[in-house]
């Protein structure tokens, strides 16, 4: 990508969780961004798609949350292994490299409602 396309995207993103956070609650509470251009694909595109994810991650960090996933993403937290074919990986994977933004008020109601079933977590 080039600098003048990665400044696109950027503002594509920020304009994206701007838009969001105007629209009313009962609206659309979460914008997925799939990127597919050939930049973004493998364990090169890796490397831009961290770039990206970097330059975008501090819009709006109080109201909005962003979650990013690629296909050759490899999760460092807990219960992960070091084996890229590790079940704990593939919660950060998705088929394209994708940005994800998503309303902290819609986040905290969440996860309110899900410790509010009981489940485990």
């Amino acid at each position: 990508q080039s600098g003048a396309q990665m400044g696109e995207l950027v503002e594509l993103l920020r304009s994206e969780g701007e838009e969001l956070l105007n629209c009313a609650e009962s609206t659309w509470p979460t914008s997925l961004v799939v990127l597919s251009h050939e930049d973004f694909a493998g364990k090169a595109g890796l490397m831009t798609f961290s770039q990206l994810w970097r330059q975008v991650e501090d819009v709006k960090k109080d109201a909005l949350h962003l979650l990013a996933f690629h296909p050759c993403r490899e999760d460092r937290g807990p219960g992960c292994r070091a084996n890229p074919l590790d079940a704990g990986h593939f919660s950060v994977r998705a088929p394209w490299p994708t940005l994800q933004l998503l309303r902290s008020v819609d986040l905290q109601r969440a996860r309110a409602e899900w410790l509010r079933s009981g489940a485990p977590g």
